[in-house]
């Protein structure tokens, strides 16, 4: 086998492969005819002496050495991406990139939104590729989920959840408020402690169904729980003609009573401010293209809390 026998095509093909399962698909996305792909895999079967992708009941999935090839290939694919968009020195308005971010849907409403706006005036080749964490399989894991295992080129968490050995900036701290209904008459014009517990909360939770940022609180574990869903901006409708209660970072009530029929209460207990951190993997540390874009969505994130005071 010699590595010279592999040209940066093949190498995008295969990417296209592992990602899709699929020739027909993978055809589609490197916008070939079907046969072209099939040569291709044919190709890179021959030169790693191995199927790569089997059908199984009907389905295409892969060997045991497509899937130890598939993280480096995604690597070899942003360092490709990289050195394509190099230039001496970094010029946004020229450079063509796209960068994806795993974040909340908080995150994506309140900071990425002002980010896309920023993109739009300074560097209109630039894009972004936008994924929500909630699916992610485990709260405890997140970050190297994220980006080791989807290779992702920012991920956006608490900070409880933010492991070592990573680089990091803060994006913002916000402490956290009730929301309720403007029509709930169980709560009048203070929200007290014993209220709080006596009303069933609405509460954004992660794909393993830890509630997010607050669980480890044991000040939150006695709430009764009406819904916990993975999609936080669908609470405001879920409160809305309900008695239910929700405990949201006050950035992201403020933001919600401004848009619905709701009222805001400070949370009548002791509760940690939460803290979002934008996290991004050791190998893009000295990227220019990754620390133009982190500083432009930390400016974007301080603009979100002037606005929110």
């Amino acid at each position: 086998m010699n590595y010279r026998d592999l040209d940066l095509n093949q190498l995008i093909t295969l990417h296209a492969l592992l990602q899709t399962r699929s020739v027909g698909r993978a055809a589609e996305f490197l916008h070939i005819g079907q046969p072209a792909c099939s040569e291709a895999l044919a190709r890179l079967r021959d030169h790693f002496g191995d199927e790569l992708l089997v059908f199984v009941s009907r389905r295409m999935v892969p060997t045991s050495l497509a899937l130890q090839l598939e993280r480096p290939v995604r690597d070899a694919m942003k360092r490709a991406e990289a050195i394509s968009a190099m230039r001496a020195g970094f010029n946004p308005s020229g450079a063509s990139r796209r960068f994806s971010i795993i974040c909340s849907d908080m995150i994506s409403k309140l900071v990425l939104s002002r980010v896309v706006l920023e993109l739009q005036h300074t560097a209109p080749n630039i894009s972004l590729m936008i994924h929500s964490a909630a699916p992610l399989r485990s709260s405890r894991t997140l970050v190297e989920e994220a980006l080791e295992r989807r290779g992702a080129d920012f991920v956006v968490v608490p900070s409880r959840h933010l492991p070592s050995g990573y680089d990091n900036l803060l994006l913002f701290s916000s402490p956290y408020s009730c929301i309720v209904w403007k029509g709930n008459m169980l709560v009048g014009e203070t929200l007290t402690e014993g209220l709080f517990y006596s009303l069933k909360h609405v509460a954004p939770t992660f794909g393993d169904g830890r509630v997010m940022a607050t669980e480890s609180d044991n000040s939150l574990w006695r709430r009764a729980f009406a819904a916990k869903t993975e999609y936080a901006l669908t609470l405001p409708a879920m409160l809305t003609g309900t008695d239910y209660i929700a405990t949201v970072p006050t950035v992201l009530a403020n933001d919600y009573e401004k848009q619905y029929d709701l009222r805001v209460f400070p949370v009548p207990i002791t509760i940690p401010p939460l803290e979002e951190k934008l996290v991004w993997p050791k190998r893009l540390d000295d990227d220019p293209a990754n620390c133009w874009l982190r500083a432009l969505i930390q400016d974007c994130a301080k603009k979100t809390m002037r606005n929110s005071e």
